[in-house]
């Protein structure tokens, strides 16, 4: 994930996740970089602690914005949205989101795009 453009800060504590969780927080990671696609800094932050715990993945960079169609996505549900290869991987992501007992947002906070898993 960390190349010229792109810095990456890692805040998460040395610890065993379930399968489905490393999947999530990496799916998040994917989709904030296509936040900034000029580059910047995604920062990962954990939200509470041991098993129970989620993931907040901040991408703050030149233009940062969300994508459009990705937050109906995160759901879990593609509702009017057709699952193509562009949509996947949101659609994806809410589904390790609601195995894992979580629910996954995008939202921007200030100058950055926030990807929670809560």
């Amino acid at each position: 994930m960390e190349d010229d453009k792109t810095k990456l800060g890692w805040n998460l504590p040395r610890v065993l996740l379930a399968k489905n969780r490393v999947k999530l927080l990496l799916n998040m990671m994917l989709l904030a970089a296509q936040a900034i696609p000029r580059g910047g800094q995604l920062t990962v932050d954990p939200v509470g602690e041991g098993d129970g715990m989620g993931f907040r993945v901040s991408a703050a960079g030149t233009n940062a914005k969300i994508p459009q169609a990705i937050p109906p996505l995160l759901t879990g549900a593609p509702g009017d949205h057709a699952v193509d290869a562009h949509a996947i991987q949101p659609f994806y992501t809410g589904l390790l989101a609601k195995n894992c007992g979580l629910s996954v947002s995008m939202v921007t906070e200030g100058d950055a795009v926030v990807v929670a898993a809560r």
